[in-house]
């Protein structure tokens, strides 16, 4: 098969585009120390920082809290005054963890909630099932297989009480005594529960005298109560605490709500979220075919073609992406060995080409990892118009015809994050089609082959 050299050269040339930017974007970042009160972190404008997972980790002296960055990230964060909740604040930062689960609720933590701050920022409220005290935080450079990581050490406070300790309320009846013939007092112990957001968390029980006559009789010369004496009136039981204590957690969700649609993700296109168009340029290996049928016998091999595709998508956000795409490929023809129409051709002079028009519905899977570049598998399903145009050998023309297959692809490639829109992306994929059938120039039909192995390079923009 002889090689195109300037399709070969334009490929190329495209290749070494997309690994000179690669590389471009993923020099390393100075790293910046944090503290507890701003970590500031000088950067170019490049892609968001993201957080790829949150781990729990149990240590005798604390609850160590861990965050899986992309690239490093300002923070600053603080404890409540009851120190039922530590408030982190990111200054850039997408979520891109898994939800929590019972696993992360171990320790001291109880519950996880993030919510979108701003335009690009984000907050993550900790909280907890006892006070806290934080002894530090800090990010941890890669290392290994690991990237980024944002660490924070979580301390139980020695001196403080459970939040919201249950009390029940406790009735004092002192037994009767000789008052002179007057009424009896009736000693009620009210339990007031603090009020969930600040107070004082160790409110005492207060105690209540109530006067209440309470008849007398004489038994064996004391004083004890009547059998028939009034009913004592039964002390209100305070309320059982809700399922979840902690006094933020229901301001947290009402944030959380009222922040989600401020998200910096744009509506998408056509108000779809998450939606993407990308283009691909590329170079196609199409394989021997086997023309078979009537008088026509022969074996076609094809020259190196072109190729051109487009597509519209939608990324889940669970690392899978589903999409449209439509496809062009030729390649013109190299050499026909065997019969035409029944005539014989040896290894001569070809033209013409065979043309691919797919239209496909693939769905991609991203392995996103603590780094720009993004391997990804892919595989599709659709429809393909095969065509001979002006096939001819020898000067004899064997088709000009075309016809409707189905066909499938698969492969896999890379991506390369520029910035929060743009994204270039390498790849390989497979395609074959159903057996496509042709006429030959005296009308009979024939049955040909068509699979191709295709090299891509193009570009990915979020709407």
């Amino acid at each position: 098969m002889r090689p195109n050299m300037r399709v070969i050269s334009v490929f190329f040339g495209l290749a070494g585009a997309l690994v000179w930017a690669g590389a471009a974007n993923g020099q390393p970042l100075p790293f910046a120390k944090q503290d507890s009160q701003l970590a500031a972190v000088p950067a170019p404008h490049i892609s968001r920082p993201s957080i790829s997972d949150l781990r729990v980790g149990l240590h005798p002296d604390k609850t160590r809290v861990v965050l899986d960055l992309s690239q490093p990230v300002g923070y600053t964060h603080q404890v409540s005054q009851d120190g039922t909740a530590v408030f982190i604040d990111l200054a850039e930062v997408k979520w891109r963890a898994r939800p929590a689960t019972a696993r992360h609720h171990k320790g001291l933590v109880t519950e996880f909630k993030f919510a979108p701050t701003g335009k690009r920022g984000g907050r993550l409220s900790i909280l907890a099932a006892s006070p806290v005290s934080q002894a530090k935080s800090f990010l941890i450079p890669p290392s290994g297989k690991r990237g980024y990581r944002l660490v924070l050490d979580l301390v139980a406070r020695k001196s403080a009480k459970p939040v919201n300790a249950f009390r029940p309320a406790k009735l004092r009846l002192p037994a009767a005594r000789r008052i002179n013939g007057q009424a009896g007092q009736l000693h009620l112990a009210v339990y007031k529960p603090h009020k969930p957001f600040g107070g004082d968390q160790t409110t005492p029980i207060k105690v209540r005298t109530q006067a209440r006559p309470v008849p007398l009789s004489r038994t064996n010369g004391q004083y004890a109560q009547s059998p028939r004496s009034h009913p004592q009136p039964r002390p209100r039981a305070p309320r059982p605490p809700a399922a979840s204590s902690n006094p933020y957690l229901k301001a947290i969700e009402k944030r959380e709500h009222e922040m989600a649609p401020a998200a910096d993700d744009g509506g998408g296109l056509f108000g779809i979220p998450g939606m993407y168009g990308r283009g691909d340029l590329g170079i196609g290996f199409a394989t021997e075919a086997s023309n078979s049928g009537g008088g026509t016998i022969n074996d076609t091999e094809y020259e190196l073609g072109y190729l051109f595709s487009g597509a519209l998508g939608v990324d889940l956000e669970n690392n899978f992406r589903i999409e449209a795409e439509i496809n062009y490929q030729a390649n013109d023809l190299q050499s026909v060995v065997g019969t035409i129409s029944g005539t014989t051709v040896a290894a001569g002079v070809a033209s013409g080409d065979v043309g691919a028009l797919s239209f496909m519905g693939n769905v991609a899977y991203d392995f996103r990892n603590q780094t720009r570049f993004t391997p990804f598998l892919m595989g599709g399903l659709g429809l393909a118009r095969i065509a001979y145009n002006s096939a001819t050998a020898n000067g004899i023309t064997m088709s000009d015809d075309s016809d409707y297959v189905y066909a499938l692809q698969f492969g896999g490639g890379v991506s390369v994050d520029l910035d929060e829109k743009w994204s270039l992306e390498g790849s390989y994929r497979y395609m074959e089609t159903g057996d496509p059938s042709f006429s030959d120039a005296n009308g009979t039909p024939f049955t040909s082959e068509f699979s191709t192995h295709n090299f891509l390079v193009g570009a990915r923009y979020k709407f």
